[in-house]
């Protein structure tokens, strides 16, 4: 699989040396976009994210950005405002360096994105206070139309979760979660 791979950045190198067109994040000086996600869990959660930096020209980037996502979940049972709001929101801001390889074909750009940082949850104090945990997201993606892109991927957080008093554990422990990622971007 790791030979399979590196055969396809090697080719995508090589697409990328002989191209004609430009991209955004193919030239020169500064760059960014605006994200519309979905990470995919059993309820709705959405994400809005920005990326700025610069673009070091041959499809290199490299900027800062944050996102905020949201989401709405059904209350536990246990939650005697369970039946009047039937609801609860969680809401995460990350912030992240983006590190990004473009490789352009004849009509698109196709895109290796990876995104690391650090989310805070603020839906949720520990020992009153918010507390940051550890975030990570690689992707492919295509670029089209020159500023529209679609990209792929999984997202990995690390952050501490309130397990409540009979949980028969710490009452804050560090909690892993993969969800797969789908976006919509903006690119300038």
């Amino acid at each position: 699989m790791k030979q399979f791979i590196l055969f396809v950045l090697c080719v995508l190198t090589a697409v990328s040396l002989s191209a004609q067109n430009k991209l955004p994040f193919y030239d020169r000086g500064y760059a960014g976009n605006v994200e519309l996600g979905c990470l995919v869990k059993s309820y709705p959660y959405a994400t809005l994210s920005t990326t700025q930096g610069y673009s070091f020209g041959k499809g290199w980037f490299l900027g800062l950005g944050g996102a905020f996502e949201s989401g709405l979940y059904v209350r536990y049972f246990d939650n005697p405002d369970a039946e009047k709001y039937p609801y609860e929101g969680d809401m995460m801001v990350k912030l992240f360096l983006d590190v990004r390889k473009t490789f352009l074909m004849k009509s698109m750009g196709i895109f290796v994105d990876f995104k690391m940082g650090g989310p805070c949850n603020l839906a949720e104090k520990i020992n009153n206070k918010y507390e940051w945990g550890t975030f990570l997201r690689p992707a492919v993606g295509v670029v089209f139309s020159r500023r529209f892109a679609f990209s792929a991927g999984l997202d990995w957080s690390r952050l501490n979760y309130y397990e409540g008093k009979n949980s028969g554990c710490m009452p804050y422990w560090p909690k892993e979660i993969t969800l797969p990622f789908i976006s919509f971007a903006y690119q300038f």
